[in-house]
């Protein structure tokens, strides 16, 4: 396998348990895994996305202002690079859940 495809997999599967986490409600754990994760290539918005998540969870607005304008400029930046490949990662958040009623 190409090192840059491993590398690739080794990201996204670092943004899936950052999402989990996110849905946890563990933002902090959430940036512990958005942490060291070496070339981002066509992922750098959806870190930057969710690190503003995480910031905006822990009430760190500023933080979290940054990230989203950060993902927002390379967003559009890929957007001008259309033979380029870009990933999504979504994430949405749920209130907590509730228990079945009886």
């Amino acid at each position: 396998m190409p090192p840059q495809i491993a590398q690739w997999i080794r990201i996204s599967k670092r943004l899936t348990e950052a999402v989990g986490f996110l849905e946890l409600g563990m933002p902090e754990k959430a940036l512990e895994r958005l942490e060291n994760l070496g070339p981002l290539g066509p992922f750098a918005a959806d870190v930057e996305r969710l690190r503003g998540e995480a910031y905006r969870l822990q009430h760190r607005d500023e933080e979290a202002a940054r990230s989203f304008q950060a993902a927002a400029k390379l967003r559009a930046a890929q957007r001008q690079k259309p033979h380029q490949m870009t990933i999504t990662i979504t994430f949405c958040p749920q209130s907590p859940r509730q228990p079945p009623s009886r």
